[in-house]
């Protein structure tokens, strides 16, 4: 259902970057700003999802993983995906899009990871219960940091995790491509801040 909700999603933006324009134009400088912060947090998402993927592709359901980026928060793939969702924001070059994806973020995720970490508390029971009171939930606490000299790694499934790592960077193209059949002549239907 997430995933889902999480492509409705996607697609009504997209419609919305496609028949919006922004009262803001950026200069040269700042909108060069803005594909720099953009390329760096899609980056950071990028290889943040890997680094997670790494650890929980194909342990998420039989074991509780609580080392690498699972050390330092509970929900790491939901942290790298807002930084990402917020890189790709930027570069629509509006105030508008990069904080309705904070809002969303902010308003929907309480939700599934309560409803994960319910799940969770049910499977691991006390072992859980202790690492849900040492970690946060969501923003990494990067002083928790513990990785093992050595970890097993499901190569199949951590192949099938990789998808998901790299779209932020293929949503930057798709964002130009969505401003370039703007500027095609499609009529604007609603201007942004």
């Amino acid at each position: 259902m997430r995933i889902l909700f999480t492509r409705l999603y996607v697609a009504l933006l997209a419609g919305l970057i496609l028949f919006s324009d922004s009262h803001w134009q950026p200069g040269p400088f700042s909108s060069a700003g803005l594909l720099l912060a953009a390329l760096i947090l899609t980056s950071l998402a990028a290889v943040g999802r890997l680094w997670c993927s790494l650890y929980i592709a194909g342990y998420k359901k039989s074991c509780l993983v609580m080392e690498g980026p699972y050390a330092m928060c509970r929900n790491p793939l939901y942290f790298f995906s807002m930084l990402g969702a917020v890189g790709v924001a930027l570069c629509t070059h509006t105030i508008t899009i990069p904080v309705l994806v904070l809002i969303s973020f902010a308003v929907y995720y309480p939700n599934v990871i309560r409803a994960e970490e319910a799940d969770l508390t049910r499977i691991h029971g006390a072992p859980f219960q202790a690492y849900r009171d040492a970690v946060p939930a969501f923003f990494p606490r990067w002083s928790l940091l513990q990785e093992p000299d050595t970890y097993q790694v499901k190569p199949r499934v951590f192949r099938n995790h990789m998808g998901s790592a790299v779209w932020f960077i293929l949503a930057i193209g798709l964002i130009a491509f969505l401003h370039a059949a703007r500027t095609a002549g499609l009529p604007t239907l609603i201007t942004l801040y």
